[in-house]
C-alpha cells in the first residue's frame, strides 16, 4: 500500500470516528521519540569510536616512544597484554546491554592492537614473523577469536572484524600455497583474489539484507563492489598489454551492477556501478581514441558520457529506489 492510499484510509477512519485524533497524535509522538533516541544512540557510537581511536593512538605513541627501553616481557605485555585486557573488559561489559557502546569500543581497540601484539609475541619468541606460516597462524587466531566472540554476543562490529581477518587469512594462505604456481603472473593472481573477495563480500551483504545483520549490508556492498570493479578494470590492462576478454566483459559487469540495483533496491549498486561504467568510458577513450580524435574531442566525449550516465542513474533512482 502506497503512502497516498494510507493517508486516504486514515482520513476516512478519522471522518467515520473509528480512529480518534488523540490516538494518532500518540502514535506520532512515540515515533518521534524513537527517532530522537536512534539519533542520540548514533551520536554516542560515533563519539565512543572517536574516543577509542584516540586511546589507540595514545597507546601506539607511548609504546613507540618507550619501545627501545622495554625488555621482551614488557613488549609483549604492552601490546598483546593490553589488547587482551581490552578484549576481556569488552566481554565482561557485554553481559550488560546498557554498556553495549562501551563494550563495542573496547572490542574495536582490542581488534586494532591484537594483530601487532601477536606479531610482537611471535618475534620475541624468536619466530620469523615475515614467514607465511607465522602470518597464517596470526590471521587464523584473529579470525577464530572474533568469529567466536560474534557467535557468543551477536554484535555486528565483531562480525565485521571477523570478515576482515578472514579475508586477510584467505590472501595469506593462498599466497603461501599457490604463489609459486602463479609466479609469472603474480599481479594478476592478486587481482583475481581481490575480485573473489569482493564478490564474497557482496554476496554476504545480500545474505544479511533480510536479517538482523542488515546494518552491515551497505558496508559490504560498497567495499565489495569497489573490489570487483577495480580488480576487473586492472585485469583489463592497458594497450599493448591489454586483456581483450576483461575489456569486453567489464561494461557488462558494471551495467549488470547498475541493473541489480533495481532488484536488490540498493543505492550502493547504482552509484558505484555508474561510477565504474563512467571510469571504463574514460579509460577506453583515453586508451584507444585520444591519438586519433585528439585530447580536446576525447575529453568532450568523456564528459558527455559522464553526463549521460549521471542522468540515467538519477532516472533509475527516482523510478526504482525511492520509497
Amino acid at each position: 500500500m502506497t503512502n497516498p492510499e494510507l493517508l486516504q484510509d486514515l482520513e476516512k477512519a478519522l471522518h467515520s470516528g473509528s480512529v480518534d485524533v488523540v490516538s494518532v497524535l500518540g502514535v506520532l509522538e512515540k515515533f518521534t521519540d524513537t527517532k530522537k533516541s536512534e539519533g542520540s544512540n548514533k551520536l554516542m557510537h560515533i563519539l565512543s569510536f572517536i574516543g577509542g581511536g584516540i586511546v589507540f593512538m595514545g597507546i601506539a605513541f607511548w609504546v613507540g616512544q618507550e619501545w627501545k627501553h622495554f625488555g621482551s616481557s614488557a613488549k609483549i605485555l604492552c601490546t598483546l597484554g593490553i589488547a587482551i585486557g581490552f578484549f576481556i573488559s569488552a566481554v565482561l561489559l557485554s553481559k550488560n546491554d546498557e554498556q553495549e557502546v562501551l563494550s563495542n569500543t573496547f572490542f574495536a581497540i582490542a581488534a586494532l592492537l591484537m594483530p601487532f601484539g601477536l606479531g610482537v609475541t611471535y618475534d620475541e619468541l624468536e619466530f620469523k614473523v615475515d614467514t607465511y606460516s607465522v602470518t597464517t597462524q596470526i590471521s587464523g587466531i584473529l579470525t577464530a577469536v572474533f568469529l567466536s566472540a560474534y557467535f557468543l554476543f551477536r554484535r555486528n562490529l565483531l562480525l565485521i572484524f571477523a570478515i576482515i581477518f578472514a579475508s586477510c587469512l584467505f590472501f595469506i594462505a593462498t599466497d603461501w600455497m599457490l604463489k609459486d604456481q602463479f609466479m609469472a603472473s603474480e599481479s594478476k593472481f592478486y587481482l583475481y583474489r581481490i575480485f573473489f573477495v569482493g564478490l564474497t563480500w557482496t554476496l554476504l551483504g545480500h545474505a544479511f539484507s533480510d536479517s538482523v545483520r542488515k546494518p552491515l549490508t551497505s558496508f559490504l556492498y560498497v567495499f565489495g563492489i569497489i573490489a570487483i570493479l577495480s580488480s576487473a578494470m586492472a585485469l583489463g590492462g592497458w594497450k599493448p598489454n591489454q586483456s581483450v576478454f576483461w575489456e569486453l566483459i567489464y561494461p557488462g559487469l558494471a551495467l549488470g551492477i547498475v541493473f541489480l540495483s533495481t532488484v536488490v533496491k540498493s543505492r550502493s549498486f547504482l552509484i558505484f556501478g555508474s561510477l565504474g561504467f563512467g571510469a571504463y568510458i574514460c579509460k577506453i577513450t583515453a586508451e584507444y581514441f585520444s591519438d586519433s580524435l585528439g585530447w580536446p574531442l576525447a575529453l568532450i566525449l568523456m564528459g558527455s558520457a559522464m553526463i549521460g550516465i549521471a542522468f540515467g542513474a538519477v532516472r533509475i533512482r527516482k523510478k526504482y529506489l525511492q520509497t
